[in-house]
């Protein structure tokens, strides 16, 4: 992971967890979340850069792992959007048409 991503964050509730809003998805970054029960082990929080949770209002703290990965995936994909990221194509039209093939976005008439 360290290889691909610039930041590494966990979702953690710590005193230092930095809240979702100000992360920076213009960068690359890997959001590791831990499940409802056991969360992650202490030695994956200390391999991060740091943690992160998502800012909520009254007596719960944490939300269940599909609604918090949706939530953060939504942000990153805001960021990115309103960074200009999805302005231009990523890939080369030929990879581009093999991913569409491969998913079966195109058919022979």
């Amino acid at each position: 992971m360290r290889q691909r991503f610039d930041k590494i964050y966990t979702t953690h509730l710590s005193k230092d967890a930095t809240g979702l809003y100000e992360l920076d998805f213009t960068q690359k970054v890997a959001l590791v979340f831990g499940n409802e029960h056991g969360g992650l082990s202490e030695e994956t929080i200390a391999l991060a850069d740091g943690n992160f949770l998502i800012p909520q209002v009254g007596i719960i703290k944490s939300l269940n792992i599909s609604v918090a990965c949706a939530v953060s995936v939504y942000e990153a994909f805001r960021q990115k959007r309103d960074a200009g990221h999805y302005n231009a194509p990523q890939l080369d039209n030929t990879s581009y048409q093999v991913l569409k093939e491969q998913w079966g976005l195109i058919t022979e008439d």
